[in-house]
């Protein structure tokens, strides 16, 4: 399963709603630092590994 990243300037309640409909599991509101990209890429691919999707390399 592809996992999908969001980051936005408009966080309401409704776009969270509508964002996690079209798969998105994570999702970073603006301002953000880089260190928030880089910990949700690291607990996607992390999900990932624990669930046993390998499909796109080695965990």
């Amino acid at each position: 399963m592809t996992k999908r990243l969001i980051i936005t300037a408009y966080g309401s309640l409704e776009t969270v709603k509508e964002a996690a409909k079209l798969g998105v599991v994570e999702m970073i509101g603006k301002p953000f630092k880089i260190q928030e990209i880089k910990d949700a890429i690291v607990r996607m691919f992390n999900e990932n590994c624990a669930s046993g999707d390998t499909e796109r390399g080695k965990c």
